[in-house]
Parts: C-alpha cells; structure tokens; sequence
C-alpha cells in the first residue's frame, strides 16, 4: 500500500495538506473548506466513501500514546462538491490552483515513487535472478563432488586404477 503526505503552499490560499494513497489523491477537508469559506455541516452530507479521516497520535517517555491530530481528506469527488456549494470570491483562482497545480503535483510525485519503487523491485529480481544462477551453479558443483566420490569408493572398493580423462568426461556430462 503506497501512502504519502504532503503540504501544498500558495501565497494567496495558504497551505492546503494533500495525502496520496495508493495513488489516489485526497485533500485536507478543513484548508478546503476555510478557503472556500464553507460550513462545516456541509462535510457531514458527503457520503463517507468519500471520506478519510487520518488520526496521529505520539507516544510519550512512558510509551503511552496520546491523539494528536484528526485530518479528513476527501477525494476529488467531495472536493467538487465542496467547490460547487461555495460562495468564495477565490472559488475560481483557487480551484484553477487545485486542479492545474495541486493535482499534478501529486500525480507527478505519485509516478516518481511508483518508479522508484519499481527500480527497486527490478533490482530485486536482479538479486534473485543471480542467486537463483549461483544456486544452480552449487547444485552443479554438489552433483559433481558426489559423483567424485562414488568414483574413489568403487576404486578403493576394487582396486581398480584411475583414469582422469574417463572421469573428468563423464563429470562434464553431469
């Protein structure tokens, strides 16, 4: 599950708090709302599948945890519906920031890290691939050394003398 927070800044609107999950870009209910001047009742008739609440907590020396914080983020769907309820006179800048800057924002960080995440599988698989080759080649080797030692037990068992060409030909077909 990929999930990252992160704060957007602009002069005239302020911060407003993005958290991408699984790709998903979801914004802070509350800087929403107090840029588009809208009430908080509103967020109360958005369905909940709309809706996440984030709740951090810290611990403390003792290891006690205590609530910190409580954000809801809302999807691009509740973030429409915020848009078309307000009365701002910003409504329209700030939705043009929203959708032409915020949003690509967390597209284009979501793509990086999806990339990244995908360097590091492939150098994962990598990895495997190269212990699966060096695995095989023990296996190899194992199969060899046994053979070898069949071939002394039957010598010292018969008496019989060594040929190396013999023996080495027929490791090789092993």
């Amino acid at each position: 599950m990929y999930n990252e927070f992160m704060n957007h800044v602009d002069e005239r609107f302020g911060t407003v708090k993005g958290y991408i999950r699984n790709g998903e870009s979801l914004l802070a209910a509350d800087d929403l709302m107090e840029v588009l001047d809208v009430e908080g009742r509103v967020l109360n008739r958005i369905s909940s599948t709309h809706k996440t609440v984030i709740t951090s907590y810290l611990r403390n020396a003792k290891g006690i945890l205590s609530k910190v914080d409580e954000v809801t983020y809302l999807d691009r769907k509740a973030v429409d519906v915020l848009f078309s309820v307000s009365k701002s006179f910003d409504k329209e800048d700030f939705e043009d920031w929203i959708v032409g800057e915020v949003y690509p924002d967390m597209r284009d960080m979501f793509a990086y890290d999806v990339e990244e995440y995908k360097a590091d599988l492939s150098y994962i698989f990598k990895l495997y691939e190269t212990l699966a080759n060096k695995d095989k080649q023990i296996l190899e080797q194992a199969y060899k050394i046994e053979f070898l030692q069949e071939v002394l037990e039957t010598i010292n068992q018969t008496g019989d003398k060594l040929h190396l060409d013999e023996v080495f030909a027929q490791m090789e077909n092993l």
